[in-house]
């Protein structure tokens, strides 16, 4: 569901002066009811997390038409965000709600927003792409009159999050290991595209290199879990700095050929991947990565060779179905 950019100031004033002069309407200058989020890309623990009560005595339609909902005169809270250097997006939604909740937002540009739906299942949904640093005023509002308890939830992982966990609504499986039958490839060798040097919490996100994916080695040779064909030596190499934040390691590739993966771990342990990040894109997944080196070999799932970007990540979105735009704006429309 795309998102409705609703009025200004100027139209406000208009509001107000119009026929609902005197009724109440949405107001940014009042103290927020449940308080001030502070908030900086990148944050962690991610996503973050606040009980509210959400609804009110103000019908929102009367304002624009096309948004639902009834609202508190003053936010439910607002959000001071920092945006950093990172290219992450920002979320607001809601999760195990006791109503049909709606969301009312008034951004840092004065701008307003409003959805019913557009997240999972009855849970609304702003998302701001690129977003610009400032306050968002964050109105909660129930579908109809009646009021209830939501759990209002900022995050910068996932535009689709399940109402009861604060994990990635598809599950994410680590990357099984591959039994080696036979000679494997060179981990030895110095890496074709250079080594990439990243740490748990990295921006932007994610960090991609152009690579050549294929070689001469076919990957079944050394073990059956493994398809595709490789070179010896490895496409790159990641030297990965781990904390206790919780996420993932991801990393995929990106090509119009049918590519694979295989990836060497720390300890040894080898995995092998064709299709797991969807259209014919592979993607190793490593729920509790340790700290150290990753040896990486793009392939092709036939012979010869094809230009690829190896993609590494902690967001599943971004190695998946995301949005795929890395210049789309955070205010552009046609972004949403």
């Amino acid at each position: 569901m795309q998102m409705k950019s609703l009025w200004g100031a100027t139209t406000l004033a208009l509001l107000v002066t119009g026929n609902v002069a005197a009724q109440s309407w949405p107001n940014p200058d009042l103290r927020p009811l449940h308080g001030d989020i502070h908030l900086s890309g990148g944050f962690l623990p991610d996503p973050h997390d606040l009980r509210v009560n959400a609804g009110g005595p103000i019908r929102v339609s009367n304002f624009q038409s096309g948004c639902s909902g009834y609202v508190s005169e003053a936010p439910t809270v607002s959000v001071h965000w920092s945006s950093g250097s990172g290219g992450l997006p920002l979320f607001f939604t809601t999760t195990n709600a006791e109503r049909d909740p709606t969301i009312l937002v008034r951004d840092p540009g004065g701008a307003w927003h409003c959805d019913d739906d557009g997240g999972t299942g009855l849970n609304p949904l702003f998302e701001a792409w690129n977003a610009r640093s400032g306050r968002y005023d964050v109105w909660i509002g129930t579908f109809s009159d009646t009021r209830g308890a939501a759990t209002f939830r900022v995050t910068e992982l996932s535009d689709r999050m399940d109402d009861s966990s604060s994990s990635y609504s598809q599950p994410l499986d680590s990357t099984p290991r591959a039994t080696v039958t036979g000679r494997p490839p060179n981990h030895h060798l110095s890496p074709r595209f250079g080594v990439i040097n990243l740490a748990a919490g990295f921006l932007p996100d994610p960090h991609s290199l152009n690579v050549t994916a294929g070689g001469n080695i076919r990957a079944g040779d050394f073990s059956s879990s493994c398809v595709g064909f490789i070179s010896d030596a490895p496409t790159a190499r990641l030297e990965w700095s781990a904390s206790s934040g919780g996420l993932p390691l991801l990393i995929s590739a990106r090509s119009d050929a049918d590519t694979t993966l295989v990836v060497r771990g720390p300890d040894g342990s080898w995995h092998c991947n064709d299709d797991g990040a969807g259209s014919l894109n592979p993607l190793f997944a490593t729920t509790a990565p340790r700290s150290g080196r990753y040896d990486i070999w793009v392939g092709r799932y036939s012979q010869g060779t094809a230009s690829a970007v190896l993609n590494i990540s902690e967001v599943i979105g971004n190695v998946s179905t995301a949005h795929g735009d890395d210049d789309c704006d955070w205010d552009d429309p046609d972004c949403w």
